[in-house]
């Protein structure tokens, strides 16, 4: 399975159309695989562009952001629900990006519900779509499957496991392992990481990661309890140090920080977790 198009080297040399990805992911961990997706097929693959829906870390490979995905991160068809207006005007303007647009292939990263709507779309207009990220079909709704026939032309896996549920309805797939396992290794020695916080962290008292999750809705339900315990713990001489995940902007962060003795960190929850003491 090679959906990937190839612009180098250019059999006519006259052709200067640039080969252009687009990509759409609506959460954290899809923004960081989605980034890492592009590292790599820049390196195989000279002369693409890449353009569509993420967050800070595929604009720090290069995407072109034309949709930010704050606020668009839901769990359960509860929140969907809530945010269903939101959801669908994000949904519709990403169909008139394709259509005015028309890439060469669309990477659907993770996202299931959203990104099944946009395929069916762009299938629908002649584009190439590849599914990266399988839902969880060997969780839960494994009959999410027969939504995916002739709405996408591949699909990249995470795991090995997954590659028959859609070599069974004869799907294209491709396993590609996870490669955020790679991006799980801190940056520093302990004391390195400590430094680089530049809090101001006591050596001599333990310290205590607090991470709240990285969407919205998991901020506002778990965070009063974590403010809670890390008042009893500072009480008791232990550091907090609060996670922000990238891209998550909330009200309830700027209103949180202000506890007195409570730390925060952005965006490198891996370091914190190597540097912390619980």
């Amino acid at each position: 399975m090679s959906l990937i198009p190839s612009a180098s080297p250019n059999p006519n040399p006259t052709n200067t159309k640039s080969i252009r990805i687009a990509l759409i992911a609506g959460e954290a961990s899809g923004d960081r695989l989605a980034a890492d997706l592009v590292r790599s097929i820049q390196k195989k693959t000279a002369g693409l562009s890449f353009f569509g829906m993420g967050g800070a870390s595929m604009r720090a490979a290069g995407v072109h952001i034309e949709q930010d995905f704050a606020g668009l991160s839901v769990v359960g068809i509860v929140e969907a629900l809530w945010h269903y207006r939101r959801l669908r005007t994000v949904l519709e303007r990403m169909k008139r990006m394709l259509a005015s647009q028309r890439p060469d292939l669309l990477i659907l990263v993770d996202y299931a519900e959203f990104n099944l709507r946009l395929a069916d779309y762009a299938k629908s207009i002649g584009l190439k779509v590849l599914f990266y990220v399988s839902p969880q079909l060997w969780a839960w709704r494994p009959s999410r499957i027969h939504r995916m026939v002739g709405r996408i032309d591949g699909m990249a896996v995470l795991f090995p496991f997954e590659v028959p549920y859609y070599q069974a309805v004869g799907i294209p797939v491709r396993f590609i392992g996870n490669p955020l396992v790679d991006d799980v290794r801190p940056s520093g020695t302990v004391e390195q990481l400590r430094q680089s916080f530049g809090l101001g962290l006591a050596k001599e008292k333990p310290i205590l990661g607090l991470f709240p999750g990285s969407r919205e809705s998991e901020w506002r339900r778990h965070m009063p309890t974590l403010l809670q315990l890390a008042e009893q713990m500072m009480a008791k001489g232990v550091q907090p140090v609060v996670s922000v995940a990238s891209g998550l902007e909330v009200d309830e962060i700027e209103q949180a920080r202000r506890h007195p003795g409570i730390q925060w960190v952005r965006g490198r929850s891996v370091d914190l977790m190597a540097s912390c003491d619980a």
